[in-house]
């Protein structure tokens, strides 16, 4: 338990780091911005400076020590960045029409986002890694990586087989980006142990995120809370969207985040 309360912190602090970003940059900018917008779009840049931080880091130390120093810089950065937010007012924010009481289609569209999030939780945490492209590309590197205790590139398949072999290990997408993997990397170091469920739960971490982003970039449009939370619930309930978080392992919701 204790190394999953430390990945979910590992995981949190980068989180407010990035929407602290996210605020800053909208203020030098005059841009206006609102919290769901801020904590949506801020998870996956927090996430991004995670993944530089931690895999510099790593050339230079174990992944242990890696990930401690990269949690000390991103708690900092939040301090700092939390501290400069008082003396700087953000721009007028863009008033959206509200209604004067929750509608019932509001808490409809607000249960059946909790309810798909509910169902995303469960198959994480008793579905290991799908076998497909999560299990033959993106988390077969984060899970050799952990293994072998280093950051190393990998050979080919088609270079292995005519016996070009470079590597210890090799793989079909060698030249996929190394983000996830990294991600899956520091997330498996902070709970102490390779875990084929619980790798995956910045997944639905992702989903959360998206349905922030969503509804905060909606209020900016000017749309009222409930078009805006409906708006959040239409993305949820797309087939693709909803196997990408459940069946997670691949880039394909970090890509619709961004």
């Amino acid at each position: 338990m204790l190394g999953v309360a430390y990945a979910i912190s590992a995981l949190l602090i980068a989180w407010l780091t990035g929407s602290l970003l996210i605020e800053r940059l909208c203020v030098l900018g005059r841009f206006r911005s609102n919290t769901a917008m801020s904590l949506g779009t801020g998870f996956f840049l927090g996430a991004f400076v995670h993944y530089f931080l931690f895999e510099n880091a790593a050339r230079f130390l174990d992944f242990r020590a890696a990930l401690l120093t990269t949690f000390v810089v991103l708690g900092f950065c939040a301090l700092v960045l939390w501290w400069t937010r008082r003396f700087n007012s953000p721009p007028e924010q863009l008033e959206a029409p509200l209604a004067g009481k929750p509608s019932l289609l509001l808490w409809v569209a607000i249960g059946l986002m909790g309810l798909h999030l509910a169902l995303t939780a469960i198959e994480i945490l008793h579905r290991p890694v799908f076998p497909w492209d999560a299990w033959h590309h993106w988390m077969y590197r984060a899970k050799a990586w952990y293994l072998s205790g280093e950051i190393s590139a990998m050979d080919d398949v088609t270079a292995w087989a005519r016996g070009e072999i470079k590597s210890q290990y090799a793989l079909a997408g060698a030249h996929y980006p190394v983000f996830l993997p990294t991600t899956a990397l520091w997330f498996s170091v902070a709970l102490g142990q390779w875990s084929e469920t619980l790798v995956n739960l910045p997944y639905l971490a992702c989903g959360i995120a998206l349905a922030l982003g969503v509804f905060g970039i909606a209020r900016q449009a000017g749309v009222s809370r409930v078009t805006a939370t409906v708006l959040a619930y239409l993305l949820f309930s797309l087939p693709l969207i909803g196997a990408h978080l459940s069946l997670a392992g691949q880039a394909d919701i970090w890509m619709a985040g961004l």
